[in-house]
C-alpha cells in the first residue's frame, strides 16, 4: 500500500482534468488502497478546478507566455523549465513514495535522482512510474505496415531523439518500477530497444474518466439515433490536426452528399477560418459546416459525439488520441489516418483507414461510410469490445501490481 502518488506536470491547466494527466494517477491511487493524490505544477491562470481532483502544490512563479498559450490553446508555445523539473520531483518526495513521469518535459535522470535521494533519506520506499505518450511515427510518419521492425527501430533511435534521449540516460542508470506505452506500436519499439526492461513494460490504452463512462447511454441505442453528421475535434488547422486535409475532401464530399453535414469542434487561427469559409462560399457549401469553436462543457460535446454518425481523424500525428476513444464509446464510425494506435483499433480496417495527406482517400472513405450503413455497422461491431475495455482501472491493473 503506498502513502501518496505524485504528478509532476510543470504546465497543468483544467483542460487535463479528463486526460491521462490526472486521470491515471487518479485511478493509480485507488489501485494502490485509496491513498492520496498529489499534483506539483508552475501556477497559470487556467488551473481553477485542479483542486477538485487532486491536493495541487504550487512551485515557482507563473509565465505570461504560458498563461496566454494556454488560454489560446496553443500548446506548442508552452515553454519549461528543467530546473523547475528537477526541484519539483525532489519536492515529491515530502508528499508521495510514487512519482509519475512524463519523459519530455525536463531530464527525468536527474529529477528522479532527486526523488529516489530525497526518499531514503526519509525512509521511504519509492517507485517511480514513466509514462511514455509519444508515439515514433508522430516523428517519423510512418505506418508499421511500411517497415520492417528493424528499420523502424533505427529510424525510432534517429527521428525520436528528442522524447528518448532522456528516457534512454534513466533507463541506464536507475531502476525503474514500471513504464508504459500507449499504443502497441511504441510498446514493440521501446521492448525491441530495451529488451531487458520487458518485465517492467506495460502497454497502457488512453481512456476516459470513470465517471463519464458510468453516464453514458448504451452504445447500441446511440448507434441507433444516428443523424447524416461527419465531426471531427481538436486544433483547426493545417499543422499536425489536418484540418485543411478534412474540408478538401468535404468539398468534393457534400455535393455528392447533400444532406450530411460536417461539425468542426475546437480553436482556430482566424485566417485559417476565413481561407476556408471563403472556399465553401465558392462552392455554394457554407451551409454544410458548422464552426463550433471550443466546447468546455463536456455534456454539449458528448451529445455531438452522440447524434455524428462519422468521426474523422485527419491528423499527421498522434500517439492515443483520447478523441479516438470518445468516438468509439459514443458509437461513431471512425474514418482516420494510420497514427499512432489506430490501425490496432480498427484492425487496419480497408475501409476505414486512410494515407496520411490523401485527400482523394479520404473523400473515398467518407462516401462509401455515409453511402453503406452495414460498413459503418460492420466497423462498430468490430470496435464494440474495445469500447469497452477503455476503462482506466483495467488498464492500470498491471502497472500498481508492480508499483507495490
Amino acid at each position: 500500500m503506498s502513502f501518496g502518488v505524485c504528478l509532476v506536470f510543470e504546465i497543468t491547466a483544467n483542460l487535463h482534468i479528463v486526460k491521462d494527466v490526472i486521470q491515471v494517477p487518479i485511478e493509480l491511487a485507488k489501485l494502490l488502497g485509496n491513498c492520496p493524490v498529489y499534483l506539483i505544477t508552475r501556477p497559470n491562470s487556467c488551473q481553477n478546478k485542479l483542486s477538485e481532483y487532486v491536493n495541487v502544490i504550487h512551485l515557482g512563479q507563473s509565465i505570461p507566455q504560458n498563461d496566454e498559450a494556454l488560454q489560446n490553446e496553443r500548446l506548442e508555445k508552452l515553454i519549461f523549465s528543467s530546473k523547475w523539473y528537477e526541484g519539483a520531483c525532489k519536492l515529491a518526495a515530502k508528499y508521495a513514495d510514487v512519482l509519475m513521469l512524463f519523459p519530455h518535459f525536463g531530464n527525468p535522470t536527474k529529477g528522479a535522482l532527486f526523488f529516489w535521494l530525497s526518499s531514503l533519506s526519509k525512509g521511504h520506499h519509492p517507485a517511480v512510474y514513466l509514462k511514455l505518450d509519444a508515439d515514433p511515427r508522430e516523428f517519423t510518419n510512418k505506418s508499421l505496415s511500411e517497415h520492417k521492425l528493424k528499420s523502424v527501430a533505427r529510424n525510432f533511435k534517429d527521428g525520436v531523439k528528442s522524447v528518448t534521449r532522456h528516457c534512454e540516460d534513466w533507463l541506464k542508470y536507475l531502476p525503474i518500477t514500471a513504464i508504459s506505452a500507449e499504443s502497441p506500436f511504441t510498446l514493440e519499439m521501446f521492448t525491441h530497444l530495451h529488451p531487458s526492461l520487458n518485465s517492467k513494460t506495460f502497454l497502457v490504452k488512453n481512456c476516459l474518466p470513470q465517471a463519464e463512462i458510468l453516464k453514458l447511454p448504451n452504445r447500441d441505442t446511440l448507434i441507433e439515433q444516428k443523424k447524416p453528421i461527419v465531426f471531427t475535434v481538436g486544433r483547426l488547422s493545417e499543422t499536425g490536426k489536418a484540418i485543411d486535409i478534412l474540408l478538401s475532401a468535404w468539398l468534393d464530399f457534400a455535393p455528392q452528399c447533400p444532406e450530411w453535414k460536417l461539425c468542426l469542434v475546437g480553436s482556430y487561427e482566424p485566417n485559417f477560418q476565413q481561407i476556408w469559409i471563403k472556399k465553401l462560399q465558392e462552392s455554394n457549401l457554407t451551409h454544410t459546416v458548422e464552426w463550433m469553436g471550443v466546447i468546455y462543457d463536456r455534456n454539449i460535446l458528448w451529445d455531438v459525439y452522440f447524434q455524428s454518425s462519422i468521426f474523422v481523424l485527419p491528423s499527421r500525428h498522434e500517439s492515443g488520441p483520447l478523441v479516438l476513444v470518445e468516438a468509439i464509446v459514443a458509437g461513431c464510425a471512425v474514418i482516420s489516418t494510420p497514427v499512432g494506435e489506430v490501425p490496432y483499433v480498427l484492425n487496419n480496417s480497408d475501409y476505414g483507414i486512410f494515407p496520411i495527406d490523401d485527400v482523394d482517400a479520404l473523400t473515398k472513405a467518407m462516401i462509401l461510410f455515409a453511402s453503406e450503413d452495414t460498413i459503418r455497422k460492420n466497423q462498430l461491431k468490430d470496435t464494440a469490445n474495445e469500447a469497452k475495455s477503455r476503462q482506466w482501472h483495467i488498464q492500470l491493473k498491471a502497472v500498481a501490481e508492480k508499483l507495490m
